[in-house]
């Protein structure tokens, strides 16, 4: 929710910032690989930390015609889930910002990751939705009258 808000409040590709900010959770793989019985750890770790996701995210944004506008909304989803995951208490161990030069986790420790946070979020996006809806109908107005 919080991409689909960035995207919409920048005013770029919300779809693109959507993916960005969903990207480094391509960690969460490993709940359905305990199935193969391989080890997976050490391959998919990397995928949440800022290096992989942004070379992740390049990648995919060289598949659009204006590569550098998609890996700018890409990028941009991908730095609100890190900030978020940053300060987020108990989200994660913390965020490897260093990676691959350093595995140390780092995390600030400042909001509590509950229930109360996802509704905030979702009241937000209501809040941002709502704006956006009644800002067009009034566009879409305003042309018709013309």
């Amino acid at each position: 929710m919080i991409g689909w808000i960035t995207g919409k409040t920048m005013r770029i590709e919300v779809g693109l910032v959507v993916l960005g900010s969903l990207l480094p959770d391509l960690v969460k793989l490993q709940m359905i690989i305990p199935l193969l019985e391989v080890n997976y750890q050490n391959f998919l770790n990397p995928l949440h930390t800022p290096a992989i996701a942004l070379l992740i995210g390049g990648i995919i944004s060289m598949f659009f015609e204006d590569s550098k506008k998609a890996f700018l909304a890409i990028g941009i989803g991908i730095t609100t889930h890190f900030i978020l995951d940053f300060f987020f208490i108990g989200a994660t161990k913390g965020i490897q910002f260093l990676y691959p030069l350093s595995w140390q986790y780092w995390r600030f420790n400042f909001i509590l990751g509950d229930l109360r946070i996802t509704l905030i979020a979702v009241i937000a996006a209501l809040c941002v939705y709502l704006y956006y809806f009644y800002n067009d109908t009034r566009k879409i107005r305003n042309r018709q009258k013309v």
